[in-house]
């Protein structure tokens, strides 16, 4: 399998970092099209990633690539769907402000008390 319009161009260090995260190191490319030559000590050749001279936004993958590229994928989806859920969570929990979701902080509390104090100690 392959696919040309996988990796985006802006992505390929997120990649290359999560494959590293599973044991994969990068070694030299060769030749002008590889942009990522990457090998795991149970793999039996090489992750490869081109580059395309008509391509403008997305690298081209297959393979080994292909495969792993649907992984990182998938786990990213995944990732924002259960930060989605919590930031839901928090929402219909009513515990937490909009503000601070929007400025990438979807888990920091609201603040509950009131600056002049409770209403019980007058």
């Amino acid at each position: 399998m392959r696919a040309r319009d996988l990796l985006h161009k802006t992505k390929l260090d997120d990649f290359r970092a999560w494959l590293e995260d599973r044991g994969w190191y990068q070694v030299s490319c060769k030749g002008e099209w590889e942009v990522l030559r990457m090998r795991h000590p149970d793999s039996v050749g090489p992750l490869l990633v081109y580059d395309r001279l008509e391509a403008r936004e997305h690298y081209t993958t297959h393979g080994v690539a292909y495969h792993m590229a649907c992984r990182w994928v998938r786990d990213r989806r995944r990732q924002r769907e259960a930060v989605s859920a919590l930031t839901q969570q928090a929402q219909d929990w009513g515990c937490y402000k909009q503000e601070n979701i929007h400025n990438g902080d979807p888990l920091r509390p609201q603040e509950t008390r009131d600056p002049e104090g409770p209403p019980w100690e007058d």
